[in-house]
Parts: structure tokens; C-alpha cells; sequence
């Protein structure tokens, strides 16, 4: 397998766009199919990414190291696996060495990673933004984030995203957020968090968390069966938070 970037490994501000192309059967120690970093941009529009590997590191189809760009657009990720963010996986520099990952209308389906993060997952000052995705059947084995775990302090912003049927071994089946974010008009439906596990729905673990004209549902965890919160968390009352189960606080849990 290639060290990183099973099919394109794009670095010192190459630029990459692609359209209704299809990325498939790749593998490498991390980025199974993109590896990205040093002002590297991708644009990738209208594709399937399938089936793609990183058989000892993060990001089975995208790997995005400092100062990257990520420009996603109606995509379909299926089916990619890897130890930290099944389909994506975003690492940034604290000190302002940010990747900026900009996502809409994707498909996020059946994605594995070993560890966090089913579908993506992001860390340092990356700032991420998803707008409309739909993040459905992703599992994070052991760890947190079936859908996305999202611990980066750049900005997180989701709008009009569902999350549906992501299934994470502990905390936040659908969602797990470590820092400051925005969630508008977002449903999580049916999310699982282990045995054990806090949050079927969201784990927020720090930060401050708006919640607006949302609909949580149909989420199972050991406590939080909604969400379950160590941050400071708003929810405005058009938000629809019920039918959830948990051992412990079936709809909201706080700590």
C-alpha cells in the first residue's frame, strides 16, 4: 500500500478539481484514495468514493493535514474504512494552521472507522462546515462519533444535515462535538450508542452547542438517549427533543 493518498497525494498548493468521477478499490496507510496538505485544494463534485482503505491510519477515502482545502459537493462515500474517520479524516495545527472543509450534499453511507468518527472526523482549528449532508449507517467500532466526531475549534456549522442510523462502540451515535458549534435545522434520527456509551443522539464534551428547529429522535444510549452534554448547550423551543430511550435520562443528560 502507498504511504498516504491511494490514488492522488496533493501537496504544496496543487490544485485538484474532479466531477462525476468514480474513486474506488484504493488503500493506503492513510487517505485511502486523497491525502492532502501544504495548501492543497480539492474540489470534488457529483463523484463516488467507495470502498477505499487506510489500512493503519486516518481517513479511508480523504486525509487533510494543515492549510488543505476540502470543497465537497453531492458525493456519494460509501463503504470506506479506516482507524480515525472512516471516509474523512481532518488533522489541523492549533497555532492557525487550519483545513477548511466546506461539504454539501453529500451521502455518507456505511462508512467504518476502528476508532472515531464513523463517517469524519476532525481535530485542531479546522473549520467545517456541512450543509445538507446526510450521514446514514456509518459505525465508529470502539470509540465515539458514529456519524462525525468533531473536535476541532475553527467553527462547526451544520445546516439541514441528517444523521440517521449511525451506530458508535461508546459516546454519540449520531454526533460527537468537542467545541463550539451550530446546528440548524438538522435531524437525528436512530442513532445507537454502546453499552455503556452517553448520547444515542449528540455527545457534547465542551464548548457551546446552539441547537435550532431540530428534530432529535428514535436515539438509545446508557444515559443522554438524546443527547447527552458537559458543555454549555442551547436549545430553542421549535427544537423537537423526545422519543428517545436510555437507562438513565432517556432524552437529555447533563454532567
Amino acid at each position: 500500500a502507498a504511504f498516504r493518498g491511494g490514488a492522488f497525494e496533493l501537496e504544496d498548493g496543487a490544485v485538484l478539481a474532479m466531477s462525476t468521477s468514480l474513486v474506488s478499490g484504493n488503500e493506503a496507510l492513510g487517505g485511502g484514495a486523497f491525502s492532502l496538505k501544504f495548501a492543497a485544494t480539492l474540489t470534488l463534485k457529483n463523484s463516488t468514493v467507495s470502498g477505499n482503505l487506510a489500512d493503519s491510519g486516518g481517513g479511508g477515502a480523504i486525509f487533510a493535514q494543515p492549510t488543505s482545502v476540502l470543497n465537497l459537493t453531492g458525493n456519494k462515500f460509501t463503504e470506506n474504512r479506516a482507524l480515525y474517520g472512516g471516509a474523512i479524516h481532518i488533522i489541523s495545527n492549533m497555532g492557525g494552521q487550519a483545513v477548511t472543509a466546506t461539504l454539501s450534499g453529500n451521502l455518507f453511507q456505511a462508512n467504518v472507522a476502528e476508532m472515531v468518527g464513523g463517517a469524519v472526523a476532525t481535530s485542531g482549528a479546522t473549520v467545517f462546515t456541512s450543509k445538507s449532508d446526510k450521514f446514514i449507517g456509518n459505525v465508529a467500532v470502539t470509540g465515539q462519533g458514529g456519524g462525525v466526531y468533531l473536535d476541532n475549534t475553527g467553527g462547526i456549522t451544520i445546516t439541514g444535515s441528517l444523521f440517521q442510523g449511525n451506530v458508535a462502540g461508546s459516546s454519540g451515535g449520531g454526533l460527537r462535538i468537542g467545541w463550539d458549534a451550530t446546528l440548524s435545522g438538522i435531524k437525528v434520527l436512530d442513532n445507537i450508542a454502546g453499552p455503556g456509551g452517553r448520547g444515542g443522539g449528540l455527545r457534547i464534551s465542551d464548548g457551546t452547542v446552539f441547537i435550532t428547529r431540530s428534530i432529535i429522535t428514535g436515539n438509545v444510549a446508557n444515559d443522554g438517549g438524546g443527547i447527552f452534554s458537559s458543555g454549555l448547550l442551547s436549545l430553542d423551543t421549535a427544537t423537537i427533543l423526545k422519543g428517545n430511550a436510555a437507562r438513565i435520562n432517556p432524552n437529555l443528560g447533563f454532567i
